[in-house]
């Protein structure tokens, strides 16, 4: 093989080979997510789907007292919990975990519910208290794919993260 047709064919396969997911940078909520191969954003502000697999994602701010939340993260996470406990029929709470991201206090939250039509689909939710308002990732996963997308989503939420400019 000559050179030219080695670098031509080595152009092709780089060209031809899905490039890594580039994390998404949100500068006015101050973090990033590296979304994987297939969520597609949804026309919405932060907002993407996952067509092959049902999945469903969000970023949505909370403005509230982060200040509380780093006095006492129990207590403003037993809120948050409260808060999905009474919105989703059937709540089912499946993990919790409590730590920090550098100062960041941060909880996960994973839990099933009852939707309409019999499923019981699964949401995984991380949030971020910064000083004067808390982020939250909410990833909603159908039952039936739940098993299978199982450690994208822990990758997808270990992912989420404050973000600082340089």
């Amino acid at each position: 093989m000559t050179a030219r047709r080695a670098i031509a064919a080595a152009s092709a396969l780089a060209i031809a080979a899905p490039a890594a997911a580039e994390p998404f940078v949100d500068a006015d909520l101050r973090v990033t997510v590296a979304f994987g191969d297939g969520w597609r954003r949804d026309g919405v502000a932060r907002r993407w789907r996952q067509s092959a697999t049902g999945q469903a994602a969000a970023i949505v701010r909370l403005d509230v007292d982060g200040a509380a939340a780093r006095r006492d993260p129990r207590r403003a996470f037993a809120r948050v919990v409260a808060g999905a406990r009474a919105t989703a029929p059937g709540y089912r709470e499946l993990r919790r975990r409590i730590g920090r991201e550098g100062r960041i206090p941060r909880l996960d939250l994973w839990y099933r519910y009852d939707a309409p039509g019999g499923d019981r689909p699964v949401v995984a939710l991380r949030v971020l208290w910064f000083r004067r308002y808390a982020v939250v990732l909410v990833v909603d996963t159908p039952a039936a794919r739940f098993r299978a997308q199982r450690r994208a989503v822990r990758a997808l939420l270990r992912s989420f993260r404050p973000w600082w400019p340089n």
